[in-house]
């Protein structure tokens, strides 16, 4: 492996506790989780900003970190690269000699660094701009020159903390597709931190899910995807998210809800998941085959594009995904009562 981080620390009142990530070659590992959960700072601790109390960061078998060898290699002499969220571009100089400082800085004559530096900015379709400085760019060409110079010294370890963050909607998925072309043709591994779902499942490898300064969940996007473990990942994955006690074929809700799943045996605490387009509702209580029917009130009404998401409160907090036609049809608006129905085959029950 590339990177190997176990980290447990106290920055300034904030602690991240027993934090394992680890990266392999060629590999994208994406951090996401709400704000202060201490994605940053665990960036900020592999790149030497931070130390750490106890544990260890190593990078190709070498040691960074490891207080209890007393061995700490200071940020300027890792292989490390750190893109974060205010960019920090030389005001002074030009996206060339922006890009070329990293080189410059490790030894590279001034010429040939400005002639990779440009190749750089060519490969990432900005060279027109070259001459102009920070002030003169757009926020994606800025972020495009930073990226560049992040990428230039070809560091094994990148770490990009919020890479999009200042970029409008429309910017957005061009650099999303920029970025994981760069990243899937360079030597070495990647850190990203997201907030994003979109920007963790389109370039994360493996995803690391964290939460008040613990990690909760680690896995690919498809295992995520299938078993979030928490709350937090079910809603960036758009799922309703229960949890419960396995009995029989089903869950036993807290409030003694009985949902019914697919048929497979569950003992012992479990989590179930339903894709919001998998809940239909009902101004009558419906006949037919759905297992699950449950009454309550609408509690809130979104529009998700090209459709409409209803939060119904049942005792418990359940999403629904419907067309325009199907609210006006079914003249739905807050506190209005209403059926709701999921098939038993549409429900995903498995262990904690």
């Amino acid at each position: 492996m590339i990177l190997d981080a176990r980290i447990s620390t106290n920055t300034n009142g904030f602690c991240l506790h027993e934090i394992v990530l680890v990266a392999e070659e060629n590999q994208t590992v994406v951090i996401i989780g709400p704000n202060g959960s201490g994605k940053t700072t665990v960036l900020r601790t592999i790149a030497g900003l931070n130390g750490i109390n106890s544990g260890l960061v190593t990078i190709d078998d070498v040691e960074m970190d490891n207080p209890a060898r007393s061995v700490w290699v200071a940020p300027e002499n890792r292989p490390v690269s750190m893109m974060g969220q205010s960019l920090d571009l030389f005001p002074h100089l030009s996206a060339t000699d922006n890009v070329a400082f990293g080189l410059e800085a490790s030894g590279v004559k001034r010429q040939r660094a400005r002639e990779r530096a440009n190749e750089m900015l060519r490969k990432l379709e900005i060279v027109s701009t070259a001459h102009r400085r920070p002030h003169q760019l757009s926020g994606g060409e800025s972020q495009r020159v930073a990226l560049a110079r992040a990428l230039i010294t070809e560091p094994r370890v990148l770490l990009l903390d919020e890479p999009f963050s200042s970029l409008d909607a429309t910017n957005r998925p061009i650099m999303r597709k920029m970025l994981r072309e760069a990243l899937a043709s360079r030597v070495g591994s990647s850190v990203l931190v997201t907030h994003d779902p979109v920007e963790a499942l389109a370039l994360g490898d493996l995803l690391v899910v964290m939460d008040q300064g613990r990690v909760t969940q680690t896995g690919t996007p498809d295992e995520i995807r299938s078993h979030p473990k928490t709350r937090y990942a079910a809603d960036l994955l758009g799922l309703n998210f229960l949890s419960g006690t396995g009995e029989g074929d089903g869950l036993r809700l807290a409030d003694g809800t009985h949902l019914f799943g697919p048929g497979e045996q569950i003992t012992g605490e479990a989590y179930a998941i339903i894709r919001p387009s998998a809940v239909a509702l009902h101004r009558e209580r419906p006949e037919g085959s759905p297992r699950n029917i449950w009454s309550g009130v609408v509690a809130n009404i979104e529009p998700l594009g090209n459709h409409i998401r209803v939060e119904v409160d049942a005792g418990f907090s359940i999403m629904a995904d419907v067309t325009i036609s199907a609210i006006t049809a079914l003249a739905i608006a807050p506190s209005t009562p209403i059926f709701v129905s999921v098939k038993a085959t549409e429900v995903t029950i498995y262990p904690r």
